[in-house]
């Protein structure tokens, strides 16, 4: 399991690299799909913080608090080149859930989410819910199965 922090900077990292742009509402839905398909692929999470159904769509409050300075603007690049911690097959795990994600913008990931079970089940207008990461994985398990 990974810090939440080295997550986020590295989504924000690689998206600025490869010219995405990115906000603090899209790297929300992106540490959604990123939980999901860790979850999925390892049977284990990738963070341990909770991912809360929020009005605006899946949100990790320690991350959203830490980069809603930008408002809805774009994140700039926000850490000088790090070398993540992660192992060879998660780096490989992030990068396809960005590469997948990070061409959206966050309006069109949140119409992708506002269709999916976890997000139905979660969200409730003006009340904050846990997605839990069993429902992302079921979720996720049969999409895959589906796909085959």
């Amino acid at each position: 399991m990974y810090s939440i922090d080295d997550v986020a900077k590295y989504i924000i990292q690689k998206c600025n690299e490869e010219n995405y742009l990115i906000s603090n509402l899209k790297l929300q839905k992106i540490l959604y799909y990123v939980q999901a398909e860790f979850l999925v692929v390892k049977s284990e999470p990738c963070f341990q913080e909770e991912i809360m159904a929020t009005n605006y769509g899946p949100s990790v409050f320690e991350t959203y608090n830490k980069y809603k300075v930008y408002g809805a603007g774009i994140i700039p690049h926000v850490v000088e080149y790090k070398d993540f911690n992660f192992s060879k097959k998660d780096k490989e795990l992030l990068d396809g859930v960005i590469n997948e994600c990070a061409p959206y913008s966050s309006t069109t990931l949140m119409k992708f989410i506002e269709k999916q079970t976890p997000w139905i089940d979660a969200s409730s207008p003006y009340r904050t819910n846990v997605i839990s990461n069993n429902s992302l994985k079921e979720f996720f398990n049969e999409d895959a199965v589906k796909e085959k």
